[in-house]
């Protein structure tokens, strides 16, 4: 009798093992990710700490009597940091004084900061200018200008930083007070080259040939450059100031007179009006 037949079949198949426990790259990514949020976490710490005592020492000094102008300035003279410093200073004829309109926001409504300058008899500065206070763009009102108005008026204020510029906040009305009568402010004469951080902040006459402009700036007004020889500055027209700046040309002769002024990183002269702008005498 023959064998039965009986079908072989092939050896089962076994899946290789896998190794256990966690994947390399995966658990070094987890602990690069856990050290990163921990130095985050320390880093945002140590920052509310810095933010919360600069915030005590702003506090402290918006609250300290307040300091004569003048010193002040000497301390800035000398390196110091004077931010936010409270100030008193006289401004003879601020209240009718020329002024500028730098941009601002307050309460995110959009409108305009009116400025002026102060005299000061400080060793290195000679003049700062005053915050008078927000307009909105709603409003088209201004006040009242006279050159030649002489009154004082007491200022106090703290000391701030607007774009660039140092300028006296007043922190409401009761801190502006009329005095009586004094000098107007006359404008010191410049070369176009030497405004800069020296001057910033005073009443400046400058006599140069346009080089560049005018052109449109933003939403703002428009400026042009002058120079006289030792180098380019530009002269700011806010919108308004209402000087119509089409018969200016390249080339032209022109004398500027404004505030030395100072927007983000560049300086610039900020004209006040039309009487700013004149053909000067040949």
């Amino acid at each position: 009798m023959a064998d039965s037949w009986e079908p072989r079949l092939p050896p089962a198949r076994t899946a290789p093992a896998r190794a256990s426990g966690f994947p390399l790259g995966l658990t070094v990514a987890t602990a690069l990710a856990l050290a990163l949020l921990v130095g985050l976490g320390v880093w945002q710490l140590q920052r509310l700490k810095w933010k919360e005592g600069l915030l005590a020492h702003i506090a402290a000094l918006q609250s300290a009597p307040a300091r004569p102008l003048e010193p002040a300035l000497d301390d800035l003279a000398d390196g110091r940091n004077i931010d936010f410093t409270r100030v008193r200073a006289t401004c003879p004829g601020l209240a009718s004084a020329p002024f500028v309109e730098l941009y601002g926001l307050k309460g995110g409504e959009a409108g305009w900061r009116l400025v002026s300058a102060c005299p000061v008899a400080s060793r290195r500065y000679r003049s700062i200018l005053v915050d008078r206070g927000f307009v909105a763009d709603t409003v088209t009102d201004r006040p009242p200008v006279d050159p030649a108005a002489t009154a004082p008026v007491e200022v106090t204020g703290v000391l701030q930083d607007a774009s660039g510029l140092l300028v006296v906040a007043p922190a409401s009305v009761k801190d502006v007070k009329v005095k009586g009568k004094d000098t107007p402010i006359q404008p010191m004469w410049v070369r176009t080259g030497s405004v800069g951080e020296s001057t910033e902040g005073s009443l400046v006459r400058a006599v140069g040939v346009i080089t560049q402009g005018p052109i449109v700036d933003g939403d703002f007004g428009h400026k042009f450059s002058i120079d006289d020889g030792s180098g380019e500055i530009t002269v700011f027209v806010n919108l308004g100031t209402n000087v119509d700046v089409s018969p200016l040309a390249v080339g032209q002769l022109i004398e500027v007179t404004g505030f030395s002024s100072q927007f983000t990183d560049h300086y610039e002269i900020d004209i006040r009006g039309p009487e700013d702008l004149a053909q000067p005498v040949r």
